[in-house]
C-alpha cells in the first residue's frame, strides 16, 4: 500500500475540543463577537474574511485549491467509478452522470486531499471553531444538485449547537448553464424558531425520527417565509474551478436549475465540525434540550494531519450503502 494511503484510527474522545460548555450559540454567532478573546486571537489576514462571513453568512475564497489538483480529482473520480462500474453504473442519469455520492473520501483519498489543500479555508474554519477542522461527511457531485433552498441544521445538529460549516469545492466552473449555488444573503441572521413547539404543533406527541422528511420540509418552508418577510434576496454564486465556498450553519442555500443537462459540474461538499464534535439529526434539532453525549462515538481516522469520521460506508443517493472495503481501489 502506498504510504500516503495509510490511516491511523484514534478514539474520537481523545481529540481536544475547544467549544462552549453550554448548548447555546457559538461565539461567532453572537452580535458582540468582536469582543470575544477568540476573535482577537485570529490572524490579521483572516479577520476580514471572518467579518465578511459573519456579515453575509457565506464567503467565497478564490482559487484556494489548485487547478492541477482539481483536474487530478476529476480524473481519479472517473478511474474509480470505472473500476467499480458494477456499483456506480446503475445510478447514472440519462446523460451518464452520477449524483450525490456520500463519503467518497473513505474510498478515494484524493477527495480528502482536496479538503486538506484548501489552506485559507482551513485557517478560517480553525479560527472560528477554536480547534482542528475535521470532516464529518462528504458529498461528491458529477452534475449540479438543483436543491431547493434549505438550512442544513436539521441534519447536522451538533453538541454544542451550530458548530458546523458547509464547504463547497468547485472542481469545474459552476455557472448558470450547469447549475451554480444559490444563497439567501443574510439568511443566517433570521432568528431560530421555537423548535420544540414547532415539532409539537406538527407532530402532536408522535416520535420524531433522525430522518424526518415531512418535518424537515415544514421547517424549511417556515424559514423561506421568514426570508421573504425579512426582504432578503436570493443570489446565485457562479464560481471558478478552484474556488471554495463556506456557508454558515444557519444560511439558507441550494442549487440553481440546470439549463444544460449535458454539462458536468464536478464538485465536493464537506460537512465540517471541530474534531471530536458529535453530530445528530432531526431527533436532536427539534428537541434542543435533549440530554445527549457531548463527544462523538464513531471511529476517527486521519490523513495529511487532518481527521475525518470513518463511517465505513459509501453510498449513492442514500439508497445503495456498501462497505468501503468492498470497492476496488485505484493506484
Amino acid at each position: 500500500m502506498n504510504e500516503s494511503h495509510i490511516i491511523n484510527h484514534v478514539p474520537a474522545d481523545s481529540l481536544a475540543l475547544d467549544a462552549n460548555a453550554d448548548y447555546g450559540i457559538p461565539w461567532f454567532m453572537r452580535s458582540n463577537y468582536k469582543d470575544d478573546p477568540r476573535y482577537k486571537k485570529i490572524d490579521s489576514d483572516i479577520k476580514p474574511l471572518a467579518d465578511q462571513f459573519m456579515r453575509d453568512g457565506f464567503i467565497v475564497l478564490k482559487q484556494d485549491i489548485s487547478s492541477p489538483l482539481c483536474e487530478k480529482m476529476v480524473d481519479d473520480f472517473n478511474k474509480f467509478t470505472a473500476a467499480n462500474a458494477d456499483y456506480f453504473d446503475p445510478h447514472r442519469d440519462e446523460y451518464g452522470y452520477l449524483h450525490r455520492i456520500i463519503n467518497l473520501h473513505l474510498a478515494l483519498p484524493t477527495v480528502f486531499d482536496v479538503f486538506c489543500s484548501a489552506a485559507v479555508t482551513l485557517r478560517l474554519q480553525d479560527a472560528l471553531f477554536g480547534g482542528e477542522t475535521s470532516v464529518y461527511t462528504t458529498l461528491y457531485y458529477e452534475r449540479g444538485s438543483s436543491q431547493t433552498i434549505h438550512r442544513d441544521t436539521p441534519y447536522f445538529t451538533t453538541r454544542p449547537e451550530y458548530n458546523y460549516f458547509g464547504t463547497w469545492f468547485a472542481l469545474e466552473d459552476a455557472h448558470e448553464e450547469n447549475g451554480c449555488l444559490e444563497v439567501i444573503r443574510g439568511g443566517h441572521l433570521i432568528p431560530e424558531i421555537d423548535r420544540s413547539k414547532f415539532a409539537a404543533d406538527h407532530r402532536q406527541g408522535n416520535q420524531i425520527g433522525a430522518i424526518d422528511p415531512e418535518l424537515f420540509d415544514l421547517y424549511q418552508n417556515k424559514v423561506g417565509e421568514m426570508s421573504i418577510d425579512s426582504n432578503l434576496e436570493k443570489v446565485q454564486l457562479p464560481l471558478k474551478k478552484g474556488d471554495v465556498l463556506i456557508w454558515h450553519p444557519q444560511l439558507p442555500h441550494g442549487g440553481s436549475p440546470i439549463l444544460n443537462r449535458t454539462l458536468t459540474r464536478h464538485s465536493i461538499v464537506a460537512h465540517t465540525v471541530a474534531a471530536g464534535t458529535p453530530v445528530y439529526q432531526a431527533e436532536a434539532f427539534f428537541n434542543p434540550r435533549a440530554s445527549l453525549p457531548g463527544s462523538a462515538t464513531w471511529a476517527m481516522a486521519h490523513r495529511n494531519g487532518r481527521h475525518y469520521a470513518d463511517h465505513g460506508i459509501l453510498d449513492v443517493m442514500h439508497v445503495a450503502p456498501r462497505p468501503v472495503a468492498e470497492f476496488n481501489r485505484i493506484d
